[in-house]
């Protein structure tokens, strides 16, 4: 009965393990990627936000930092580069 019980939590462990990767590698959170600016035509690293639209689908909301700008400064450029993500 113990070895039964045994297989049957390391399972159950298992299954929460992949569900917990799952859900904070796909979910909503924040990302970083790099990006090339179409203002400034340089490569830049920028930091999103992202939300999940739909089950399975996450959209970016906004941009939260840009290493093209100083740190601390707001970004209130046009965003255009979420259209690369």
């Amino acid at each position: 009965m113990t070895w039964e019980l045994f297989l049957a939590l390391v399972f159950v462990g298992c299954a929460w393990a992949v569900a917990v990767y799952l859900v904070r590698r796909f979910g909503a959170g924040y990302g970083a990627r790099s990006v090339i600016c179409p203002e400034r035509q340089q490569r830049a690293t920028i930091s999103t936000v992202w939300m999940v639209r739909q089950p399975g689908r996450r959209a970016e909301c906004s941009v939260l930092q840009c290493s093209l700008l100083p740190p601390g400064v707001p970004v209130n450029c046009t965003m255009a580069c979420r259209a690369q993500l």
